[in-house]
Parts: C-alpha cells; structure tokens; sequence
C-alpha cells in the first residue's frame, strides 16, 4: 500500500479526457522517476496514462506541490517498516493508522 502513494503505477482518475488530452502535462522528478499531472485528470498519472495525456510535459518546480509530495512519501515509508511483519491482506489499518501518526508527526494534516 506504501508504494501506491509514490508509484508511477496508480493512475489518475480521469474527469474531462478532451481537456486532459489538449493541454500539457506538469511534471516533476522524485528519486529519479517522473511524476506528472494534467488538468481533466485526478491525482497523479501512471505511466501509462501519459502518453495519451501528456502531449507535452512542463517540467517545473513548484516547491509547495514537490515537499507536499515528498513528506507525504517519506511519511509513509516510515509507516510502511512498522508494518512490515504483518501479513499481507491485514496490513491496511495497521498502515492507515501508522501513516495517521507519520504525517501528524509532521504537522500534516489529512
């Protein structure tokens, strides 16, 4: 579950595909993997959704968007190690709850 809040792999919810397809993709790198989003989509684009979505890519750096970015991500590799030796398929509200006290640790608020 920790690696759906920085993969590439989770797609964007598509809302307006025609604008999501008219207009240029932001992007920005983290740990060396592109991270991009277009207006008409939800959240973060997998990989495969961008080369359909992103006819261009900007890549800039808003440095409010890329630390909320990187918090949140490192919040929940925090929380993904105390979770760990749990089972996989019992691990969600364990992970939730970790993730909870990583980004209050934080002063995030979700």
């Amino acid at each position: 579950l920790s690696d759906w809040v920085t993969s590439p792999e989770s797609p964007g919810i598509v809302i307006n595909e025609e604008r999501a397809k008219a207009t240029a993709c932001k992007c920005f790198s983290y740990k060396g993997k592109d991270y991009c989003y277009s207006p008409g989509i939800i959240g973060m684009l997998e990989a495969g959704q961008v080369p359909a979505y992103c006819p261009t890519k900007e890549y800039e750096v808003r440095p409010g968007i890329k630390q909320r970015f990187e918090e949140f991500a490192e919040a929940a590799e925090a929380a993904h190690k105390r979770i760990e030796e749990i089972p996989k398929g019992e691990r969600l509200i364990p992970w939730l709850t970790e993730m909870g006290k990583e980004l209050r640790a934080r002063g995030i608020e979700v």
